[in-house]
């Protein structure tokens, strides 16, 4: 139709760039910290190996799932930015043997808060012109 905006024409370019790289980013942090205790050398940390196995495996799933249903989006995102405080937290709650661990954990879990934060953020602004109006702010004809 003339005059009509192509889809996504107004949209600011980092909300555009979450769509893909987003949960790319997230998918690589998470298959990161699933991996790390092998290619840091402390996969004798059982605290530190079940962790960073969970968490990474969680994550990976939830980005995944997120990447293939769009509906869930806002549900998976603050899943993942969860997962990802208790990442930067569990090395001191549990007690990591390994220095390394707790480095690797915080912050690949930080990494997973800020790039699911960018989601939240991101999700927003895609969908604040979708909402539909209130009635208080709903024209009468």
């Amino acid at each position: 139709m003339p005059g009509t905006p192509a889809p996504g024409a107004g949209t600011a370019w980092w909300v555009r760039a979450e769509r893909t790289v987003g949960p790319t980013a997230t998918f690589m942090a998470a298959i990161w910290l699933a991996s790390a205790p092998w290619r840091h050398g402390y996969a004798d940390d059982r605290q530190a190996l079940a962790d960073a196995l969970l968490v990474g495996t969680v994550v990976t799933m939830f980005t995944l799932w997120r990447r293939w249903s769009p509906p869930r989006t806002l549900q998976l995102l603050r899943a993942s930015a969860a997962l990802g405080g208790w990442a930067v937290v569990a090395p001191w709650l549990i007690g990591y043997r390994s220095p390394a661990a707790a480095a690797t954990t915080t912050a690949v879990g930080a990494t997973i808060i800020l790039l699911s934060g960018w989601g939240v953020v991101a999700d927003a602004h895609r969908t604040r012109g979708e909402r539909q109006p209130s009635r208080r702010n709903a024209k009468w004809n």
